[in-house]
């Protein structure tokens, strides 16, 4: 004897036997009227039975969603959502085991906004481009690994509290003026240091000072 059960009735504890459809095999047009955990209630021509969602419909099916259902003679199966009303802005898509896309080219484009979200995240690519007309990031941490980098940019604001900066090699090369401002600024070389220029200007407000074991002028 099969049973139709009231969405009432439905729970996480429902088995196979319990969900059984009277449906002849093959595809079934209906109304989803209910919900509860994974199951859905789909209203018939003459009847109301209790429906899954197959792996393959990804779209979550909402109350008001007018559906295929498939039957294999046993089990009633939501296979596609047909229509929906426009009360429901967004169309879910939802897998509950990993999904993962495969093709030579995949193009994801949102019109209007974005928004990737994900506890863990991982971008692995032989060559990226990215291209913002204003980028932010923001990171507590941050780690980067970088073999060769070149930036062509115009302007570069860094506001920073602290810096530290290792290098084994530095090369800097400002083809323009290049200022540099601070309340204090402390520049050690173990080794050497060396100032030059065609024409170079010590200046103090109070005291410059020279000390050093021997000093040559000239």
């Amino acid at each position: 004897m099969v049973k139709t059960l009231n969405i009432r009735e439905l729970s996480s504890e429902v088995d196979d036997e319990v969900i059984s459809s009277t449906k002849e095999v093959g595809f079934h047009f209906g109304e989803v009227v209910g919900e509860s955990d994974s199951y859905y209630a789909v209203k018939f021509e003459n009847s109301t039975q209790n429906a899954v969602k197959s792996i393959s419909c990804l779209v979550m099916p909402r109350v008001g969603d007018y559906a295929a259902c498939l039957s294999d003679g046993k089990r009633l199966f939501i296979s596609e959502v047909l229509e929906r009303t426009p009360d429901h802005e967004k169309i879910e898509i939802q897998s509950d085991r990993p999904f993962q896309m495969s093709a030579p080219e995949i193009s994801v484009m949102g019109a209007e906004q974005l928004v990737l979200t994900s506890r863990e995240g991982e971008l692995n690519f032989h060559e990226l481009s990215l291209r913002a007309l204003k980028l932010e990031a923001t990171a507590e941490n941050a780690t980067t690994a970088i073999k060769s980098l070149t930036h062509v940019g115009k302007v570069i604001k860094t506001t920073i509290s602290d810096m530290l900066l290792r290098a084994a090699t530095s090369l800097r090369i400002i083809d323009g003026a290049d200022h540099q401002r601070a309340e204090e600024t402390h520049i050690i070389a173990e080794k050497f240091l060396s100032v030059r220029g065609e024409l170079t200007s010590v200046a103090a407000k109070k005291d410059v000072k020279i000390d050093g074991k021997r000093v040559h002028i000239g």
